[in-house]
């Protein structure tokens, strides 16, 4: 029986350098995609990374807000590794 895959949480996974790291491990890992407002963008890496072979699970969370990431966490049962990526840039 082969071992469980490991699970990875990424924030900030709906676009730029969060998505891009699910789609590097999605043939690795299961993932835990949080994301604060894209929906549309979560839902396209989300179906990204399972064509590529991970179980994926978003997770709609601002994680400026401690309850809120709180929650998040309560909904993960096994976490491997974290790449915490989640950031906006203010306009210039």
């Amino acid at each position: 029986m082969p071992a469980p895959r490991k699970s990875l949480l990424i924030t900030g996974a709906s676009a730029g350098i969060g998505a891009a790291c699910a789609r590097l491990a999605a043939p690795d890992y299961d993932l835990y995609l949080n994301y604060r407002a894209d929906t549309d963008g979560a839902e396209a890496v989300k179906s990204d990374c399972e064509a590529h072979g991970a179980q994926v699970t978003l997770l709609q969370a601002d994680v400026a807000d401690p309850d809120a990431v709180a929650s998040m966490f309560a909904r993960i049962p096994r976490l491997d590794a974290c790449i915490n990526n989640a950031g906006i840039v203010a306009p210039s």
